[in-house]
């Protein structure tokens, strides 16, 4: 296996994650209602786990076929992966969605809504601060569990990703439409993952 440099694992991995959001966007918006016509209460915990679960099996998958995590690491990866993703989701969610007449006890979505009145600013501010909560989540996990990325850069530049690509929730509510949803997935997952790789060390690096 030929050592290769950092910056040329962010290609491949920009790559993945632009596929994974492809999967994830058509995910969301068509399994959702059909997950709601069976238990409506589900919803937002499918799709909060769903692209996160994507995601992890994808990009977790390169790293493991980079042999830069083992098998157990994997799969604490894909749960890892999964579950920022609906912690970024659901945080999300309360900014939007709790605060209004129907769910009157949380203040957080009133307010936002009242210093931030237009509805697409609304929208991606409250994305950027659960991409923000969520990579932070991820990335915290991955500077634990693969020792290729423990430098402080690599954290800030994940981070920071997520929370800049967590803006175009806006997208999403604004049309609503699929390419929406496919557009934000694949932008967000795509913009990570490069982070990610480029962040990536060969093994041989870490092993000296």
């Amino acid at each position: 296996m030929t050592t290769a440099s950092a910056d040329n694992f962010a290609p491949g991995f920009a790559l993945f994650g632009a596929i994974s959001g492809v999967i994830s966007g058509p995910l969301v918006m068509i399994g959702g209602p059909f997950i709601g016509a069976i238990a409506e209460t589900l919803v937002l915990s499918f799709v909060g786990f769903a692209p996160g679960l994507v995601f992890g099996l994808m990009v977790g998958g390169l790293l493991y076929r980079q042999e830069m995590i083992d098998g157990r690491v994997y799969q604490a990866y894909i749960a890892a992966a999964a579950g920022s993703c609906w912690v970024a989701t659901r945080v999300t969610y309360l900014l939007l969605f709790d605060g209004d007449e129907w769910n009157p006890q949380w203040g957080l979505g009133a307010a936002l809504h009242h210093y931030v009145p237009d509805a697409f600013q609304t929208n991606a501010l409250a994305g950027a601060v659960g991409g923000l909560i969520g990579a932070g989540l991820l990335t915290a996990v991955t500077l634990v569990v693969v020792p290729c990325t423990r430098r402080v850069l690599s954290g800030v530049s994940m981070v920071a990703a997520g929370g800049l690509l967590g803006l175009l929730v806006g997208l999403i509510f604004k049309s609503g439409e699929l390419l929406a949803f496919i557009y934000f997935y694949g932008v967000w997952q795509s913009g990570y993952a490069a982070c990610l790789g480029a962040a990536l060390r060969p093994k041989a690096e870490t092993t000296r």
